[in-house]
């Protein structure tokens, strides 16, 4: 199969696909879904209930795709990696948090890089499970007085809960995987969205101009005195100004004025 450019969702950035590769080489495509529902031996109907697909027409549509979604592949391959059906047991976005990142946090207790360092574990959180970093804040900064286990999630994102609560290592398995899928679509999540440390803490930078003050001063230069602003000058006095000028020019006898003539163009003063 020749290669095709492909996206996930409108706005998102084309993929160049070689199909010619092995699926653990290229992001999955739709077809390949049946490939492994074929390896995992399922029926069409757990296939669906694996995947979150609410009916037989949703799955149907998703053997369609041309590329899967980002979290559809990340749960296929995470049923490569633990080959059974999930079970009942699942964690909360909260606690998967927790228990991937609280002792990254603890490091930043008490300091001024606490709440930066949970922001960016939370977009790095977010990312990997296939979605934007708007919604760190609905899963992971909501009411704690809010009972978790009713918070409305996307069902593919039930799935993963599910599933890496059957891993005894859920962030080593979710990392792993998830840098593999965002690494096929041209994304490094240890570049982009890394972990912070004590020796490389989050780092903010004030958004919008600076101002010529502080400029000087990022350049090393002496901050100058600031040169009084220019004011207009009330219309009142214009007119007064104008007024003085008239009275003179007339004490002088006026302005002189010439005459002169060209073709075809009538007199002009």
């Amino acid at each position: 199969m020749r290669n095709e450019t492909s996206r996930e969702a409108p706005g998102t950035p084309a993929i160049d696909i070689d199909f010619t590769l092995a699926p653990s080489n290229r992001p999955l495509a739709g077809y390949d879904v049946e490939e492994w529902r074929g390896r995992l031996k399922l029926s069409k109907f757990n296939a669906e209930h694996a995947l979150g697909c609410r009916n037989p027409n949703q799955y149907n549509k998703l053997c369609h795709h041309k590329i899967l979604p980002q979290n559809v592949e990340l749960l296929i391959r995470l049923y490569d990696e633990i080959p059974k059906a999930a079970g009942w047991d699942s964690y909360t976005l909260r606690e998967l948090f927790d228990r991937m990142y609280a002792d990254d946090l603890a490091k930043f207790a008490g300091t001024e890089h606490q709440v930066a360092a949970r922001v960016d574990l939370g977009k790095r959180f977010t990312k990997m499970l296939g979605r934007s970093h708007a919604r760190r804040y609905d899963w992971l900064e909501s009411d704690p007085k809010k009972n978790e286990k009713d918070q409305l999630t996307h069902i593919v994102i039930e799935c993963l809960l599910a599933k890496l609560k059957q891993a005894d290592d859920p962030r080593e398995v979710l990392e792993r995987l998830a840098k593999k899928v965002l690494m096929l679509r041209g994304f490094n999540l240890d570049s982009e969205l890394p972990v912070p440390t004590p020796e490389r803490p989050p780092v903010r930078h004030k958004a919008g101009r600076k101002s010529s003050s502080e400029r000087e001063r990022l350049a090393g230069a002496p901050l100058a005195l600031a040169a009084p602003k220019a004011t207009r000058a009330p219309s009142r006095d214009i007119r007064a100004i104008a007024h003085a000028l008239h009275k003179e020019e007339t004490a002088r006898g006026g302005p002189k004025r010439t005459k002169t003539k060209t073709a075809g163009a009538g007199v002009r003063e």
